[in-house]
């Protein structure tokens, strides 16, 4: 594969309208771009195709019941691309349907600074993503809107609100079976929002059923990480301002593979460098850059990984976020040096809801 430029533009996909006009336009933007997804991820997967379709129609009725809108929004985005509906269905509970193949990844280190409502992350994946990725400017009808960095057909991902909220994720490895809501559309209802306080009720109506953490930050400086383990959710705070997560469990015992060793060198040095000195936009760039241990770099390059057949794994972007201002900025990638991109609500003002409740247990 020829190296991408790190200074190609990430394209912005506008959905705006009804659940079936975002979809719509979701499809017909990326088209090619889903077809490619769905190569990958049929490797990826490496289920019968039967078996596809029967847990891409579970998850579809599990997301139907949760949000019937969103569901809409999956259906109108196969339709637009001419692709099958179960595929979409299944891109969007990727997460779940390769739980145990993804475990080998070094995955992704996420910081949120409280003081001044920062939030980043590196995205650890496959170097045949990274052409792919894209930011969904999501537009809905009473002016609510989202930035949110996506894979090709995934309705959300990593990515801010304009009620002040944002979102990151890492993958977790859990030994339970994951059959609940799929992590991917949860992250679009969170930056659906239209208030912090409803976070919890989401939650509440989500129940369990999948691995991962989500870090929640807001512009009012609260945050929460959210560690779901397939068959509970435990809440994680700030400590002094801080909340920073990796790839292995922080409240539970569970056993989390060879990456652990990786997992718990990154989580130490991004609590290394967020212990002292300023709590910037220039301390996150430097964090999500930081390749100071050879070993175990936070911005990783391209590289084989043992027993992994579908290509090299590295860091497919670095993602900062400025929750007060309503601003992306994303680095695509390995480069530690690479550009960054900027993208933002551009005059909209955020919505800064006194939130006291917000990320309490």
């Amino acid at each position: 594969m020829t190296a991408l430029d790190p200074a190609t533009p990430v394209p912005v996909i506008l959905l705006e309208g009804d659940a079936q006009a975002r979809g719509h336009a979701h499809g017909r933007a990326r088209r090619e771009a889903i077809e490619q997804a769905i190569d990958i991820y049929a490797g990826v997967f490496a289920l019968p195709e039967s078996t596809l379709i029967e847990r891409a129609a579970h998850f579809a009725a599990v997301t139907r019941t949760w949000s019937p809108e969103l569901a809409e929004e999956m259906d109108a985005t196969a339709d637009g691309a001419g692709v099958p509906r179960h595929w979409i269905h299944a891109l969007n509970a990727r997460s779940e349907l390769v739980s145990g193949a993804a475990a080998e990844a070094g995955e992704c280190t996420a910081v949120f600074l409280a003081e001044h409502g920062l939030l980043g992350q590196t995205w650890d994946w496959l170097e045949a993503l990274e052409p792919l990725i894209a930011i969904l400017d999501v537009r809905h009808p009473d002016g609510h809107r989202v930035l949110t960095l996506s894979e090709p057909g995934i309705v959300g991902k990593i990515g801010l609100s304009s009620a002040g909220l944002g979102v990151c994720l890492n993958f977790l490895r859990s030994p339970h079976r994951l059959d609940g809501l799929p992590v991917h559309a949860l992250l679009r209802g969170i930056l659906d929002l239209r208030h912090p306080d409803d976070l919890e009720p989401l939650l509440e109506r989500a129940g369990n059923g999948r691995s991962a953490h989500i870090l929640v930050g807001s512009a009012t400086g609260k945050g929460v990480g959210l560690e779901f383990t397939g068959r509970a959710c435990h809440r994680l705070q700030p400590e002094a301002g801080v909340l920073t997560h990796t790839n292995h469990f922080l409240r539970e015992d569970f056993e989390s593979g060879p990456g652990m060793p990786n997992s718990q060198a990154r989580l130490a040095r991004a609590c290394q460098l967020t212990g002292s000195g300023p709590r910037d936009w220039p301390s996150l760039l430097k964090i999500l850059s930081d390749c100071q241990d050879p070993e175990h770099p936070v911005t990783v390059s391209w590289r084989h990984m043992p027993g992994w057949e579908f290509g090299l794994m590295g860091t497919v972007c670095a993602l900062a976020m400025d929750l007060r201002d309503g601003i992306i900025e994303v680095r695509r990638g390995p480069d530690p040096h690479g550009p960054w991109q900027r993208f933002g609500l551009a005059d909209d003002r955020l919505k800064l809801a006194a939130a006291d409740s917000f990320g309490t247990a």
